[in-house]
């Protein structure tokens, strides 16, 4: 399975309220996946391993509605676990329900779909279970990526055309549609024979008639009009047509991809979808079509504006009707929803396991070293709390003990040493020696009191927390500052928006460096209004200079072209580093706080370590 790999912001958690803020985010799910056996509810899953990046952080590859990761059988298998962002439709279906009839349905096209497991209670997060999904991991390259390497191979685009055809047949055949053909939710083979479908948050299939649609799909492959009541059989024919027209017109440029590639679509954006006799892509593939006599893509072109300009009804067929949808199988509508009392209770039963490296070696996520995150022992408490933990424990006891005797010892020794020096050597000095001998061998003594060893170091802990979420901070700052004003207006915009600024930046006089270009023609574009090379490139018929130097004015604005669309490919992926590297920072700024936070939490019910409640300890028939 494959998505966007990325972070989220924080959110609150709620099992009872339905709003979208109120669930976990990707920084929540990746913080809890680190101990799988205590918050996984899935029994298949028991025994993963986490795939984790270079800072020892689980790998999230978040879309718009759910977070995935990978994780690794103790067999060997690779599995993709979907958590989801929201909370369910109120559309009259459970997602529950609605995710055991897809798994019914996608059964006898197993080599199209990966068959998945639905689990109600999949994810334990701040004590409230969340449904989850796990599949396979699924093999092959995203659509984007794909049509990105294989851009000049026209042969394999074109194979893949086919493919897209022949794949939307068998669906409607067997009355089913994904939803959402998009660049990320399409796994290609490397021939471009074979593609496989994830992410079926908005699938069609048979029993689900009446209902509908629980979402929309990505902008940039439907079409403008399209609303909930389309759903249906015939639900991805526009985002086929899509597709197979922008596929069909880089096997025959593949300069377009560059041109109009941005990354979230092949080349079509919904701009383009909403105003086609505007939009620029359907300009170049309309002349490039004309220019090439290529009567497969004026088809393709022709059958997408006729789409367009007729409504989504051209190529959706809405099944929406009056009547009320039919009851489903009890079957495939499961047990009731578990109550808030029921979530609680099982949240309660169920043993806290910790990770290897915090059982081993007591070290966080940030300081073990692991590709992957291993299980490790059962133990009988179940309090998240380390430090409070040892307080309980006999091996803590037994120190505690043998300091209290050691200087209850030393106490001893003090005043015998004392009462015999009285006798031998009579003095006005002695009891202030004495004084000073048991102050320090109480100032000893507590010093190595273990409970004031171990609140010292849980201090030690919360002030590391806060200088590593500090530094985090400070690299976010930098990281900010260091980029170029020329990377930032690359990402701020499209590639041709960019090129298009440049070109308005460079003024016409600049025409008289293009080597045996005559004054005259500067005087001659100035006279027309042409005042930037914007201008002169999109002029083709200009009065009183000669065609030659026409030609050789767009051949000028051309080349400056190329230079800035290569500019903006290299900002651009450097503005888009920048982010990468922000986005990793602050989720591990988040993740340094919330540790923080519970370490504070855990320094607030610690006992009190006053030299006054050790003395109760040291010497407890004092009334002190």
């Amino acid at each position: 399975m494959r998505l966007n790999q990325a972070e989220a912001s924080e959110s609150s958690y709620s099992s009872t309220r339905q709003g979208r803020s109120e669930w976990p985010d990707a920084v929540a799910y990746r913080e809890a996946i680190q101990s799988p056996g205590l918050t996984l509810g899935d029994p298949l899953l028991t025994g993963v391993k986490v795939a984790e990046n270079r800072q020892g952080l689980p790998i999230a590859y978040t879309g718009r509605f759910a977070v995935v990761f990978r994780l690794r059988g103790h067999d060997g298998t690779d599995w993709a676990l979907r958590c989801f962002t929201n909370p369910q439709g109120s559309y009259g279906i459970t997602r529950g329900t609605r995710y055991r009839l897809l798994a019914t349905q996608i059964a006898n096209l197993d080599d199209v779909f990966v068959p998945f497991r639905f689990v109600e209670s999949g994810m334990r997060i701040a004590g409230k279970w969340y449904p989850t999904i796990a599949m396979r991991w699924a093999q092959g390259t995203t659509l984007g990526r794909w049509v990105e390497h294989n851009r000049d191979n026209p042969e394999r685009l074109r194979r893949l055309v086919g493919s897209l055809g022949e794949l939307l047949q068998r669906l409607e055949a067997a009355s089913m549609a994904h939803g959402d053909w998009q660049h990320d939710n399409l796994l290609i083979n490397d021939d471009g024979s074979q593609i496989t479908l994830v992410d079926y948050d908005g699938m069609f299939v048979p029993g689900l008639e009446g209902y509908p649609s629980p979402e929309l799909g990505h902008v940039n492959y439907q079409h403008p009009e399209r609303q909930v009541q389309h759903f249906g059989v015939g639900l991805d024919r526009f985002a086929c047509l899509v597709m197979q027209t922008a596929l069909l017109a880089i096997a025959r440029d593949p300069s377009l991809w560059i041109k109009f590639g941005d990354g979230e679509s092949l080349l079509f954006k919904a701009s383009d979808l909403r105003d086609p006799e505007g939009s620029p892509v359907f300009s170049a593939l309309r002349a490039q079509a004309e220019l090439d006599q290529d009567k497969e893509l004026a088809d393709s072109l022709a059958r997408l504006g006729d789409a367009l300009a007729h409504g989504p009804d051209s190529t959706l067929l809405p099944t929406i009707i009056t009547e009320p949808p039919k009851p489903l199988p009890a079957e495939l509508v499961g047990p009731p929803e578990p109550t808030v009392q029921e979530r609680h209770e099982k949240a309660e039963n169920l043993d806290w396991i910790q990770t290897y490296s915090e059982v081993v070696t007591h070290d966080k996520w940030w300081q073990a070293g692991t590709s992957y995150r291993h299980m490790g022992q059962r133990q009988a408490t179940k309090d998240v709390f380390r430090y409070l933990n040892q307080l309980n424990e006999s091996v803590f006891a037994e120190k505690e003990k043998s300091n209290l005797f050691a200087v209850r010892a030393a106490l001893a020794g003090v005043l015998v040493v004392a009462l015999l020096l009285a006798q031998v050597v009579p003095g006005t000095y002695l009891p202030l020696f004495l004084l000073l001998w048991l102050v320090n061998a109480v100032g000893i003594g507590y010093a190595n009191w273990p409970h004031r060893k171990l609140l010292d170091e849980l201090n030690a802990e919360i002030a590391k927390m806060t200088q590593l979420a500090a530094e985090r901070k400070d690299r976010v700052a930098t990281r900010n500052r260091g980029a170029s004003p020329q990377a930032l207006q690359a990402a701020q915009g499209a590639q041709a928006d960019y090129v298009a600024e440049k070109l308005r930046q460079v003024p016409v006089n600049r025409v008289i460096t293009i080597h045996g270009m005559p004054v005259q023609v500067k005087r001659e574009l100035e006279a027309v209004g042409v005042t930037n090379a914007l201008e002169l490139s999109r002029r083709t018929n200009l009065p009183g200079i000669p065609q030659h130097q026409i030609t050789t004015l767009q051949t000028w604005c051309r080349e400056m072209e190329k230079e800035f669309e290569d500019e903006w490919r290299k900002f651009s992926a450097s503005a888009k580093n920048v982010n990468v590297d922000i986005q990793r920072l602050e989720m591990e700024v988040a993740e340094f706080e919330r540790e923080s936070t519970r370490l504070q939490k855990e320094r607030e019910q610690f006992p009190t370590t006053t030299l006054r409640a050790y003395l109760k300890k040291l010497l407890p028939f004092l009334k002190i």
